[in-house]
């Protein structure tokens, strides 16, 4: 087939998509988001209708292989190698709270929003178009004169100026802080990740230990050892900010399990996850387990969130538990290990699936969430699943959706930083389970925004 030919196959399925998305809009009266306005959930009425999000990201997927194609592959190349910058430019902006400042001041001169910080204005203002030209990341509206966008909207933390300058913890909100926690941990550890990698001390090491991450930092355990130290409370204020923006509750019918049922929220954290089911689903019974450094924080947590009487009714119960030994809870319909098994290599994996599975009733049902990578070819491993995932896209498209699809790769790479782990196939999580004592029964993609990469593997005990 002709390279033209994929060209115009990507050019049409582009322009079919944008259709579809303009007919829907006018059916239902909606407007596409601009992207020069400021980031508003309300705006995003019409990308949430799943006909629409499906439209995006063929167009994301179309318009990124229609590049690769139509540029010389040396300005592509060299752009890759430059890919680097942009990291450190949005965790510069980021510092700078140059979209807090926008947010108070609308469009503003560059030597007005780095007098905030006390930096150059001259080396922001580059480091704010390299954003605007190749992310699309703020607006330069007129010479050296800066606006947020939708996209640079989404560094703002909500917090005020005066409050940043006096407490730089006020910036650990919801988005913001997981961008920052990419941007500095990704940082911090890449050049290392390269030692590593091709250190014959290393090169093959699965010990968590030994990752990139820690030993940019100079130390030894794991990461959450490293950031319950109390030097590093911004760290841990961060992670747990981060970790708590991240939803992907809607993917399981939580509304049919019968009143009473236990759902076991195994490695919860603080329980932000098991929070929002206690919110919307009063009918169930919560238990949070998590290490004993950990629960402290989580009862001021549901404190701090006006659901203490959840707790102190025992409708919810935060539950010292290490999930490498025996689990203690036996009627369980529910285990619910939500972003636990990412962060594990597979020996350990199968310790805390056996436990659970040791534990469970043949009525238990095991619902993992965890971000799952495909094949950027078909992979017939996951033809079963079909109908549980997003539609197979059209060619010339890749089968795993491309760029579209790009977050569980560049979270993949996270983990082998941080972790010395991996994100998993369908292939490679079925045969993870079965050696666990689990069977997967269905496969549902996640919810919104991350419904391409976001999975739900529900498994019943063998």
């Amino acid at each position: 087939m002709s390279s033209i030919s994929d060209l115009r196959k990507l050019s049409n399925i582009i322009s079919n998509a944008v259709d579809r998305i303009e007919d829907i809009c006018a059916a239902k009266g909606l407007e596409f988001p601009s992207l020069d306005k400021s980031f508003s959930r309300g705006d995003e009425a019409a990308r949430e209708i799943p006909e629409v999000y499906e439209a995006t990201n063929l167009i994301t997927s179309a318009a990124g292989q229609l590049a690769a194609m139509a540029r010389s592959p040396a300005m592509m190349m060299i752009d890759v190698s430059f890919k680097c910058f942009q990291g450190t430019a949005l965790k510069i902006a980021w510092e700078a709270d140059a979209a807090e400042y926008l947010r108070a001041h609308g469009p503003s001169h560059v030597s007005d929003i780095a007098k905030h910080r006390d930096i150059s204005a001259n080396k922001l203002g580059r480091i704010l178009r390299l954003l605007a030209t190749t992310s699309y990341v703020f607006r330069e509206v007129s010479p050296d004169i800066f606006a947020n966008n939708r996209l640079s909207s989404l560094l703002d933390s909500g917090s005020s100026l005066d409050n940043l300058r006096s407490n730089r913890n006020a910036k650990y909100n919801g988005l913001p802080a997981y961008l920052d926690l990419n941007l500095e941990f990704g940082a911090q550890a890449a050049k290392q990740l390269l030692q590593t990698l091709f250190d014959p001390s290393t090169a093959h090491s699965l010990n968590f230990e030994e990752s990139a991450l820690l030993a940019s930092y100079g130390t030894k355990g794991s990461l959450f050892d490293y950031i319950k130290r109390p030097e590093n409370e911004r760290h841990e204020k961060r992670f747990d900010a981060a970790t708590a923006s991240l939803t992907a509750i809607s993917s399981f019918d939580w509304a049919r399990l019968a009143k009473g049922s236990i759902v076991v929220d195994v490695g919860g954290g603080k329980g932000s996850q098991s929070l929002i089911l206690a919110r919307n689903f009063p009918h169930l019974c919560l238990v949070i387990q998590e290490r004993d450094v950990v629960i402290p924080d989580a009862e001021k947590y549901w404190v701090e969130e006006g659901m203490a009487d959840v707790v102190e009714s025992g409708r919810a119960k935060l539950q010292v538990h290490d999930f490498f030994t025996p689990q203690p809870v036996k009627d369980a319909a529910v285990f619910y290990v939500r972003g636990v098994l990412l962060d594990w290599p597979d020996e350990y994996c199968t310790t805390i699936l056996r436990n659970l599975h040791d534990a469970a009733t043949p009525e238990t049902q095991l619902v993992l969430q965890d971000i799952i990578t495909f094949h950027a070819c078909p992979d017939p491993a996951a033809e079963g699943y079909k109908e549980g995932l997003l539609s197979v896209p059209p060619e010339p498209i890749l089968a795993n959706w491309g760029v579209a699809n790009s977050y569980p790769y560049y979270l993949d790479m996270a983990l082998l930083n941080a972790f010395h782990t991996r994100s998993r196939t369908v292939a490679e999580y079925t045969e993870l389970l079965r050696k666990g004592g689990w069977k997967v029964e269905d496969l549902r993609h996640g919810s919104l925004p991350l419904a391409v990469a976001n999975q739900t593997i529900i498994a019943v005990p063998i």
